[in-house]
């Protein structure tokens, strides 16, 4: 069993908490490159990873064996850099998240919206430059 959480800290930065029993993490190479990547928590979660694995986790196990928190954050905003290395996140579209979005040379805002019963994500276009010629 898997069990998510995302939460937001005051700074507008989210977390990706996971759940994940020893079991689980000696058979399976997918978890060992999530854990890498993140750190290990004190707490019901035991692991911090990015948030740019939700998606692979969610599309890479079978739904019956996830479990999204009922205080976990379902809906936000997220666009990267040119080059996919940096993630911005937010629960709510600002002035400073648009200007940062701007230094990134306006590359599309996504709104992904996670459905907690059916575990599937849903990513649409909420903001995209429009090129004048």
């Amino acid at each position: 069993m898997i069990k998510i959480k995302i939460e937001e800290k005051r700074n507008s930065n989210f977390i990706f908490k996971v759940a994940i029993t020893d079991d689980n993490i000696s058979n399976d190479k997918l978890l060992k490159r999530l854990l890498i990547e993140g750190k290990k928590i004190r707490g019901e979660y035991t692991y911090e990873i990015p948030l740019r694995f939700l998606l692979p986790i969610l599309n890479n196990y079978n739904k019956d064996n996830i479990d999204i928190d009922k205080d976990s954050i379902v809906e936000f905003f997220q666009f990267s850099d040119l080059y996919d290395e940096k993630y911005y996140y937010t629960a709510r579209v600002n002035d400073k998240y648009m200007k940062l979005w701007i230094s990134e040379q306006c590359p599309p805002i996504y709104k992904i919206s996670i459905n907690r019963e059916s575990k599937e994500v849903n990513y649409r276009i909420a903001f995209k430059s429009k090129s004048i010629k």
